[in-house]
């Protein structure tokens, strides 16, 4: 809560900060799940880069809103890189799109909310795809921070 309260009002932070408070997030949802095994994370790279706060935020929490954890291993997989200023993102979880839970709750508010952040704060300087397929969501954000 303290990252979310004080670091977030400023415009950019260290990426290590960022990283440290995604760690954090993720470390709260493996207490939730019956197999925190399932949850893959890499993380590597220069995290000295600065970035806007808590853009990663809404992916997180999207994937473990709507993932499926069982046969399918791993139930999310996240990977974070960041190199030559350039930091890349990805995230991937299984998911039944028959799901009464995805189809009457996802609104896209995060998706929506981050789509502007990113066009307000890295225009042209961004690259954000998203994939679904028949049973997996792909998410990849790629961030130039050079001259931020």
């Amino acid at each position: 809560m303290r990252y979310l309260t004080y670091e977030t009002s400023t415009d950019y932070v260290e990426l290590d900060k960022e990283v440290e408070y995604v760690n954090n997030l993720i470390e709260l949802y493996r207490i939730r799940i019956k197999s925190p095994e399932d949850i893959q994370t890499d993380i590597h790279g220069d995290l000295s880069v600065k970035i806007a706060p808590a853009l990663f935020v809404p992916l997180i929490e999207n994937a473990f809103k709507f993932s499926i954890f069982g046969d399918k291993k791993p139930g999310i997989d996240i990977h974070l890189s960041s190199e030559n200023g350039t930091v890349i993102f990805e995230i991937s979880n299984y998911y039944d799109k028959y799901s009464k839970n995805h189809e009457t709750t996802h609104s896209g508010t995060g998706f929506i909310n981050l789509k502007k952040r990113l066009e307000l704060i890295y225009p042209e300087k961004h690259q954000l795809s998203i994939e679904t397929g028949e049973s997996i969501f792909y998410v990849k954000l790629i961030i130039n921070t050079n001259g931020d």
